[in-house]
């Protein structure tokens, strides 16, 4: 009796320390679970935050990317406009009558400032030059009595100029339009009509100087761009200096009782450029 006594004590002891065995384990298993889930989680909100931290990194490098990109010309435009009403503020000639450029080429806008040399209420002159003041134009207006007088200042200005209509010396330059080249005492001339304008090259035979296509080069552009519209007449000497390098581009025309007139020793097609900016 005894004896099973004892056995029946032993076996609930045993049964006893299985069951805390087995409640530990289960609870290692969950605290191991829980933990693996919390770990989980954390780094599920890492991963979150640092997506987010990407993304707006990212929208920060493209906002600076898009800054950068912005165009340059606004403070540009901004200068040259300030520049030209500045002049226009200054001038005594009534507004109206007032004519000046708007483009330089192969200048930056900003750098481009005028000096006003003659300021009176019948004329004025303004001088172009750029940041390290070479000079780039001259632009003037002068105002007549009538336009009697300031076609006749054109008139005297393209008399002798334009050469002869002859067929044997016709030259195609394009755009239905011809011109006329000629030689005398060791000049070479080549004039042509567009509109209202004579426009006309100058240069020395010895330099064989490729007028034609000078001319060619000019008319095309002035398909694209339009000249300022004389009321009566126009005129446009391109003068090439000996050696044919250095050239001087005078431009002039009448509107009313007004003669105008830009003078640059740049190129044909950027003083072509300067003229159909003037506003």
């Amino acid at each position: 009796m005894r004896k099973q006594a004892v056995v029946a004590v032993i076996s609930a002891i045993i049964f006893f320390c299985g069951s805390l065995a087995a409640c530990s384990s289960e609870g290692k298993d969950a605290s191991k679970d829980s933990t693996e889930q919390e770990t989980t989680s954390n780094h599920n909100e890492d991963q979150e935050q640092q997506n987010k931290e990407d993304e707006s990194g990212n929208e920060k490098e493209h906002d600076t990317s898009s800054d950068l990109d912005q165009p340059e010309s606004s403070a540009s435009d901004s200068s040259q406009s300030a520049n030209a009403q500045q002049l226009r503020d200054q001038l005594k000639m009534g507004e109206a009558a007032i004519k000046l450029p708007t483009s330089f080429p192969e200048q930056e806008d900003d750098a481009v400032k005028g000096d006003i040399s003659t300021n009176k209420e019948q004329t004025y002159t303004v001088n172009y030059q750029n940041e390290d003041k070479a000079p780039l134009a001259e632009m003037s207006a002068t105002q007549y009595d009538n336009s009697d007088q300031s076609i006749a200042k054109i008139e005297k200005f393209r008399d002798g100029k334009q050469t002869k209509p002859r067929e044997e010396a016709s030259v195609d330059l394009g755009h239905g339009i011809n011109g006329y080249i000629e030689g005398a005492a060791g000049n070479l001339y080549l004039s042509w009509e567009e509109g209202n304008w004579l426009i006309v090259i100058h240069s020395l035979n010895q330099d064989q100087l490729d007028q034609p296509a000078i001319a060619r080069q000019m008319v095309d552009y002035l398909e694209k761009y339009t000249l300022p519209a004389p009321d009566e007449k126009g005129c446009i000497v391109v003068d090439y200096k000996q050696g044919g390098n250095d050239v001087t581009v005078d431009i002039r025309w009448q509107e009313g009782a007004n003669v105008y007139q830009l003078k640059t020793e740049q190129v044909p097609l950027n003083a072509l450029q300067m003229a159909t900016s003037i506003e």
